[in-house]
């Protein structure tokens, strides 16, 4: 790659550009779907109406010409995709290549949300497209995570989920350890790839849409193979932090992802015991995990589609199986009335019930991959289905409720696997109490 030294004119555009991260976010956000529109127009809009000042727009437009913010066309040398020779299980993860800069190829940037759960699915996002670059098209990446911006500033939950990761998942120390693209550099970057590739822009966002087929993945990296052997790549200072070309992986885990590269993942978050493990169930016990998003989000909640079984409906139809004698071990984020009253209705039933309580996250998370028996949760609560994944439970079952809210946004999970170690884990739906009024 030719590397011409742009310093000054690179710390110039990012004081032009330290609007914020919020905004920044949202310009590149915006520069990475509308190729419709001229960049640097756009641009100008973006920080006219940030700033709401116009020196800095005259700056940016200067600013484009000099540091290669050029439209050359670019050349490529010609592969056949039928000479590619790539079986998804043939390689061991390269953790080693995925984290160093100085063979990579390309850029993926983790865009993390939310918590522990949520980390987990974008990571079980980026890293299969990783594997899949590489395995496929020989291109070798650099992942750099992205932390959640929120009103303008990194979120909080962000220290504590990296705390918990890099102490429970080996694996992902050097990955939590590197740079973040959180910089104004992360939006420069982004307007050098658009400008540079305007014309088929969208085509790297396409990893990020609902995935059905390893040929809307390959959509996007043929087109970032293309890039990576361009002879035009824009010219970046040589201490930069993020290098082009650029994939943003946005988008949580999806179920193709897990199936085809399920061994890969399950190496990758493997789980250290000794730091983070505390109570354990028994052989013998049904664990059910009550995630209580009533708890946490009271008014929205259900409206979102994060509405959970009632304790009735717990007792009387999801756990169902169990009989007179039978042993349940209850974990959730919030002990409260709503779990009292799902032991009371078991413990009725003569089921011994015990709840797992003064646990942290990562120690409940623990309870739940040493399952045994079966594990029961929320389908939407990916805390849970992780754990399922990622344990050696007998049985996994997670459901999800059909309810007029549900139905109003489509989104219950009823997912499928090829790989027979998934197979243990199965999608059930349950009619709300409401639903059944209906139908009757």
């Amino acid at each position: 790659m030719e590397v011409r030294n742009s310093t000054d004119n690179e710390v110039c555009l990012k004081r032009t550009f330290h609007t914020g991260d919020l905004q920044m976010s949202e310009i590149a956000r915006d520069i990475g779907t509308r190729k419709e529109q001229d960049t640097f127009t756009f641009l100008c809009r973006q920080l006219k109406r940030h700033r709401r000042k116009i020196i800095p727009c005259a700056l940016v437009l200067l600013l484009f010409l000099r540091i290669g913010f050029d439209h050359r066309p670019f050349t490529t040398v010609q592969t056949n995709p039928s000479e590619w020779n790539w079986t998804i299980t043939s390689i061991q993860p390269l953790e080693d290549m995925l984290m160093t800069n100085s063979s990579a190829d390309a850029t993926i940037i983790i865009h993390m949300s939310g918590e522990l759960g949520n980390h987990i699915n974008h990571i079980a996002h980026a890293y299969p497209i990783a594997w899949w670059a590489e395995r496929k098209y020989g291109i070798k990446t650099r992942m750099i995570i992205r932390d959640q911006v929120i009103r303008g500033r990194i979120s909080p939950k962000s220290g504590s989920v990296k705390t918990i990761l890099t102490k429970c998942f080996p694996h992902l120390q050097t990955l939590y350890d590197g740079p973040r693209a959180n910089s104004p550099e992360y939006g420069i970057r982004m307007a050098q790839q658009h400008a540079w590739d305007m014309a088929n822009s969208t085509v790297l966002q396409y990893i990020n849409n609902v995935i059905q087929s390893e040929s809307d993945v390959d959509a996007t990296l043929e087109h970032l193979h293309v890039l990576v052997q361009s002879d035009s790549i824009p010219v970046i200072d040589e201490n930069a932090t993020i290098t082009l070309p650029l994939l943003n992986s946005i988008r949580m885990e999806n179920d193709l992802f897990v199936d085809l590269f399920y061994h890969d993942l399950r190496w990758l978050l493997t789980f250290s015991d000794t730091a983070c493990c505390k109570a354990l169930p028994d052989a013998d016990e049904t664990v059910l995990h009550y995630r209580n998003f009533g708890t946490e989000m009271p008014k929205r909640g259900t409206a979102l589609g994060f509405e959970e079984l009632s304790p009735r409906k717990i007792s009387e139809e999801l756990l169902r199986n169990l009989t007179k004698g039978n042993k349940v071990a209850i974990t959730s984020r919030f002990i409260n009335t709503a779990v009292e009253d799902i032991v009371n209705l078991l413990s009725a039933r003569g089921i011994q019930v015990r709840v797992v309580n003064g646990q942290s996250p990562e120690e409940d998370f623990c309870f739940l991959l040493k399952v045994e028996k079966e594990l029961v949760g929320f389908a939407k609560s990916s805390y849970v289905r992780w754990a399922g994944i990622l344990g050696n439970a007998s049985l996994v079952r997670m459901y999800s409720v059909d309810s007029p809210a549900t139905r109003r946004i489509s989104q219950n999970l009823t997912l499928s696997y090829t790989n027979p170690l998934l197979s243990r884990i199965r999608y059930e739906t349950y009619n709300s109490e409401e639903m059944d009024e209906l139908i009757l």
